[in-house]
């Protein structure tokens, strides 16, 4: 069965609100983040509305957006209207819009972070030490140390450790299995003591 394609229309801020279970929320920084990118880049991602009958006007995906262009003043956006009559699949529908948005690969984004890009865009320098990154024949300027040209490289806070590949692998691999940096850390803890 072939599906419509999508239309996206410009629409009043008056003709639609937002739902009233949307359990996403912005700190002041995010705000600030989201405003900023709006400012620079304009709108680039149309709101997603309910157009089905008693839920016509309902925002199921967008919502930060909303609530930017609110306040920026705009008087249309666009939108693209699709017909979720069933209140039950309208909430999952929005769950799914926040939540499946895949998660990051932190070795492509150290390289991405030229200029502080990560931190410029929204990330926080404690998001960007929480991970390792792994940096391949670069050279790399830390402080006032040059860490020269090397295999892997590792950043873990405050600390740097240059690694074989081969322990980086298996470090990585741990890290995997233990569901996250911090559990595979606690791990390590309780081994010392």
């Amino acid at each position: 069965m072939e599906k419509e394609q999508l239309k996206i229309e410009y629409v009043s801020l008056d003709e639609i609100k937002p739902n009233e279970y949307n359990p996403k929320k912005m700190t002041e920084k995010e705000e600030e983040d989201l405003e900023k990118s709006i400012t620079e880049f304009g709108i680039v991602d149309p709101l997603i509305v309910n157009n089905a009958k008693g839920r016509k006007g309902i925002i199921i995906g967008g919502h930060q957006r909303y609530k930017i262009y609110k306040k920026l003043n705009y008087k249309k956006v666009p939108v693209v209207w699709i017909n979720v009559p069933d209140l039950k699949k309208e909430k999952e529908l929005c769950l799914r819009l926040s939540k499946n948005t895949g998660s990051w690969d932190w070795d492509l984004l150290a390289k991405l972070n030229d200029e502080n890009l990560l931190l410029n865009v929204g990330f926080e320098e404690v998001e960007i030490d929480k991970y390792p990154f792994k940096i391949e024949n670069e050279e790399l300027e830390v402080g006032k140390y040059n860490f020269g040209t090397i295999n892997s490289w590792v950043r873990i806070g405050d600390f740097y450790c240059e690694i074989e590949d081969k322990k980086y692998k298996q470090i990585k691999k741990r890290i995997e299995e233990a569901g996250s940096l911090e559990n595979f850390l606690d791990k390590t803890y309780e081994q010392l003591d």
